[in-house]
C-alpha cells in the first residue's frame, strides 16, 4: 500500500507533467502563426522586421490557443449530457 507521501509525489509528478505538455502544445499554437506571418509577409530579408512579425504571430497564436482550450473546457467538458464530459 503506497504511503500518503507516494501518492503526493506521484500526483505531483503527473502535475508537472501535464503541465509541461500544455506549454509545449500552446507554444507550437504560438510559434506556427508566428512562423507563417513572419515567412507570408514578405518580411524574411528584413530581421528587425520579421522578429515583429514572429513576435506578433506567436502573440496572436498563444491568445488563439488559449481561447480554444478554454471554449472546449468550459463549453464541451462541463455541459451535461455530453459524451465527452468529465465531470
Amino acid at each position: 500500500m503506497p504511503t500518503t507521501t507516494e501518492l503526493t509525489e506521484v500526483a505531483v509528478r503527473h502535475g508537472r507533467e501535464k503541465k509541461r505538455k500544455n506549454a509545449i502544445a500552446a507554444l507550437l499554437c504560438g510559434a506556427v502563426p508566428a512562423v507563417l506571418l513572419s515567412f507570408y509577409s514578405g518580411s524574411v530579408a528584413s530581421w528587425k522586421h520579421g522578429l515583429l512579425d514572429f513576435v506578433i504571430g506567436l502573440i496572436i497564436g498563444l491568445i488563439w490557443g488559449d481561447g480554444f482550450e478554454y471554449v472546449y473546457h468550459r463549453w464541451l467538458l462541463h455541459r451535461p449530457r455530453s459524451p465527452l464530459a468529465g465531470c
